[in-house]
């Protein structure tokens, strides 16, 4: 007689959830519940992918213009490496003269 009982119970717990689910306003608002989640996902990952994108394009701009800035100063550093710009420079602020190579003998005895 207990298991007619829990069978009776159970059987009308699992007719009132069948019931609810198969209620046709039940169905629109579960409907409109995931299609709303859909909608919010969707806006939210394209946001995320903008964001990105914008990061990336600006990195991409940061990364170009420190490549141009190591090509001056790769130029700057030959320009300021020549030889004969160090000459100059030796002669006027250092007093310095361009001497003639000498060859000194050493004897030993």
């Amino acid at each position: 007689m207990a298991k007619k009982k829990v069978r009776k119970n159970r059987l009308k717990k699992d007719s009132f959830i069948l019931r609810t689910i198969s209620n046709k306003g039940f169905m629109f608002f579960y409907l409109l519940i995931i299609t709303l989640t859909t909608i919010g996902l969707h806006l939210f990952m394209q946001t995320t992918v903008r964001e990105i994108s914008y990061y990336i394009n600006h990195t991409k701009k940061i990364e170009q213009k420190t490549k141009q800035h190591i090509i001056e100063l790769r130029t700057d550093i030959t320009q300021l490496s020549r030889a004969d710009r160090i000459q100059k420079i030796a002669k006027k602020r250092l007093n310095m003269i361009n001497s003639q190579p000498q060859t000194e003998v050493i004897l030993i005895k």
